[in-house]
């Protein structure tokens, strides 16, 4: 059944929506400190969030932006990101 409105499952992420500062650490001997920000923006429609990720981690600049969500009939929310370091750029999904 395809629907043209969120349901609850889409209603949950929008819980996250906003801007964050982001501080923390890899856990590990020893811990990696992580500081920076993520922006999560409800796309129109409502069925999907986009994440924009700037974060140090360690000495290393993280930049990445990530799509979270799902369209009806989808059994569970799907994801599918981008990053790119000074190191080297990368996909997954």
């Amino acid at each position: 059944m395809t629907t043209d409105h969120p349901d609850k499952q889409h209603e949950r992420l929008w819980a996250i929506a906003g801007d964050w500062a982001t501080t923390g650490q890899v856990v590990g001997d020893p811990p990696v400190p992580v500081s920076g920000s993520d922006i999560y923006q409800v796309l129109r429609g409502g069925f999907f969030l986009v994440h924009h990720v700037d974060v140090t981690v360690g000495s290393h600049e993280v930049r990445a932006i990530e799509m979270i969500g799902a369209r009806p009939p989808a059994a569970a929310p799907s994801w599918r990101g981008h990053t790119t370091t000074k190191a080297t750029p990368s996909s997954w999904s």
